[in-house]
């Protein structure tokens, strides 16, 4: 059969139709928008070959070459391409279905493990959360083609996720796809990951991620829509999963990793997203700083460690936090079907900050650790700072009268101290008629030494009143 030879352009105002038009079994998502490619073609009714090719799709710019075989049993694509910034999520296949899972039903149980020993199931299960998806996720546009994709771009975003300067090696036959490289910047820090999905039967996923110096103000942004924190983050990981939906992967997530956090500075409610436990304990830790060593509560930490998950329950022996207060260890689990964690451990205070001051103050002797608690759902999580042991005796504590307006925490010392930032809390109304003393009884103490007296008061009683609101 002859064969055409020359230059061809392709212009055709919905890109949508195109997959139709080449008998691809292949419907997107979203709307692309029209393509116009120019190239150098070679072609015949089994294949089509596309060099020296630029044009748009969409609004993307796009150049390399192409080929397309039809013939076979699968039609089979061939890319080398070139693209400006790129949004995925219109190319992504549409769903087929929205019915249930007939694998997981809403009332579905998991097993999570021991806190103490990963791989013992609990007296007791956790049911599965609600946020995690049921519905069968459609992996049949796997097998709808085979192909081989070398990519480069500027940008490829998936709805808030963008990696910068993307290098992609991809491969896809018989409905399994892998990914041998997939290189670029994730909110700013290097990254490199690697990627299988089988979805010839249940399907099976498999990925590799490590992250280096990812800007966590970035990140936190992407997650919640605002800038919590700022600092670091450093990711490296292992991963594999299986099964037909979202919840699923999740229950049945296999594997282990590493991740460090460094210089965080919260900024911001921690609530609202993954990060929430580890930024609560550092607003509660520089709360505490702040109140008794007169510091700050933006003071930087770091927090490194290594887990393991097993049928989605990640377990750490390892954490180690740094902070100005001291250093701390912990310990813990965190329930990903469940959307739950527990995790425990304890700061050892610095000499010269929290100890020292309480030793000068009591002339006794200091516990010098505070211990923590972290429970609850993953982004809203109740931290616990335990502070009982540092009562050791009464603490005037400087620049009290100015704690309110700053941390806006006067309500709180309004009822702990009465009068010191101008509110009435819990003590008495000063309208009562004053009555003149007996002869000989003792005067009570004059407001101005009454108000001193109030002012001194217990490191456990103003801490119940900060962290036990």
């Amino acid at each position: 059969m002859q064969a055409f030879t020359g230059r061809v352009r392709l212009r055709q105002p919905d890109l949508n139709r195109l997959p139709r038009a080449l008998a691809i079994d292949y419907q997107p998502s979203g709307t692309i928008g029209a393509v116009d490619i120019q190239a150098s073609a070679v072609a015949d009714a089994s294949a089509v070959s596309l060099t020296d090719l630029e044009g748009k799709l969409g609004d993307v710019a796009v150049a390399g070459a192409a080929a397309v075989t039809l013939a076979g049993e699968r039609p089979k694509i061939a890319a080398d391409l070139i693209t400006g910034a790129l949004v995925v999520d219109p190319f992504l296949p549409a769903e087929r279905t929205a019915g249930l899972n007939p694998y997981v039903t809403p009332g579905d149980w998991r097993v999570p493990l021991k806190s103490d020993d990963v791989g013992s199931p609990l007296l007791h299960r956790a049911a599965v959360s609600q946020r995690w998806s049921r519905e069968p996720v459609d992996l049949s546009a796997l097998q709808a083609l085979d192909a081989t994709v070398k990519l480069r771009s500027d940008a490829i975003t998936y709805q808030a996720y963008t990696v910068e300067n993307a290098d992609i090696q991809a491969s896809l036959s018989g409905g399994v796809l892998t990914a041998d490289r997939v290189a670029g910047a994730l909110f700013g820090g290097p990254l490199v990951a690697a990627a299988r999905v089988d979805a010839t039967a249940a399907p099976r996923l498999s990925a590799t991620v490590k992250l280096d110096g990812a800007d966590v103000r970035r990140a936190t942004i992407a997650a919640t829509g605002k800038p919590i924190a700022s600092g670091r983050m450093a990711l490296n990981t292992e991963l594999t999963t299986a099964g037909r939906s979202v919840v699923d992967w999740v229950s049945a997530l296999n594997g282990s990793g590493s991740v460090a956090l460094t210089q965080i500075d919260v900024a911001a409610a921690a609530r609202g997203s993954a990060l929430a436990p580890l930024l609560g304990l550092f607003q509660g830790l520089g709360q505490l700083g702040s109140v008794l060593a007169g510091g700050t509560s933006s003071k930087r930490a770091d927090i490194t460690g290594s887990y393991r998950i097993t049928n989605g329950v990640a377990r750490s022996n390892d954490l180690r936090l740094a902070y100005y207060l001291g250093n701390g260890a912990a310990a813990g689990t965190v329930d990903l079907p469940a959307w739950q964690l527990d995790v425990a451990g304890e700061v050892k205070l610095a000499q010269n900050v929290l100890t020292g001051l309480l030793g000068r103050a009591t002339g006794g002797t200091v516990p010098d650790t505070v211990p923590f608690q972290i429970r609850g759902p993953m982004d809203a999580p109740n931290v616990n700072i335990e502070t009982k042991g540092l009562a050791a005796g009464g603490l005037p504590i400087p620049g009290l009268d100015k704690l309110g307006e700053k941390t806006g925490l006067g309500g709180v010392l309004d009822k702990l101290i009465p009068g010191v930032t101008g509110g009435s809390g819990g003590s008495s109304s000063s309208s009562q008629p004053q009555t003149a003393p007996a002869p000989g009884t003792q005067l009570p103490p004059s407001p101005s030494t009454q108000q001193q007296q109030q002012k001194t008061l217990t490191p456990q009683d103003l801490l119940k009143g900060l962290f036990n609101r």
